[in-house]
């Protein structure tokens, strides 16, 4: 999902600490942004995404995770599996620069929500390009985690394995038994227990 070196995109779970933004003073979030569940996945990809000069919106990106929220991002090195942590600052600081200068254009191509009173995880499948419609530069499975305190949603960390460009992702879920599905409205599965499975445009 998001840019953690020069070569690719990649992101997974978010601590929040802003290098613009002091404690006591993190800016409100937007009621439109952090009202659903499907809204603040949906900025979280907007908040990055942007032509080459172009500033990201970071503060925008502060109001969307909780103060404990972490990166982390898996790959493989020699056949085994390698964990990247990164805070949310050391994310800005890191990429700003690649970012603004070479441009970032993701979006969700599809994803599964699944939803026990106020808490929720959240399957979200995305592409990564450099140009609106240049070539793809990276696919991404990314899980949420989130949480609702009441008047609103917070994502309480993103877990990120890339897919290679060229890998169909459709037979890599149906291998994990994780597919993306069409939407087919509400299923519930026990008491209290929803998923809902959606398609992106």
């Amino acid at each position: 999902m998001r840019n953690w070196s020069s070569s690719g995109f990649t992101i997974c779970l978010l601590l929040l600490t802003t290098s613009d933004v002091l404690p006591g003073q993190a800016p409100v979030a937007d009621v439109f942004d952090v009202g659903t569940i499907a809204d603040i996945v949906r900025v979280s990809y907007e908040v990055i995404s942007g032509p080459a000069g172009t500033p990201r919106q970071w503060r925008r990106d502060s109001t969307l995770y909780s103060p404990t929220a972490t990166f982390i991002a898996m790959s493989e090195r020699d056949g085994k599996p390698v964990v990247t942590t990164m805070t949310a600052d050391d994310y800005r600081r890191k990429n700003n620069e690649d970012l603004v200068k070479n441009g970032l254009f993701e979006r969700e191509l599809g994803s599964r929500i699944e939803r026990f009173g106020n808490v929720a995880t959240v399957r979200s499948i995305s592409e990564a390009r450099r140009t609106p419609n240049g070539p793809v530069d990276g696919r991404y499975v990314n899980y949420f985690s989130l949480y609702w305190d009441g008047s609103r949603w917070w994502i309480t960390g993103i877990g990120v394995k890339a897919v290679g460009v060229a890998r169909s992702l459709a037979s890599r879920l149906r291998r994990c038994s994780c597919r993306i599905r069409k939407r087919v409205g509400r299923r519930v599965l026990g008491r209290g227990l929803l998923t809902r499975f959606t398609a992106g445009a």
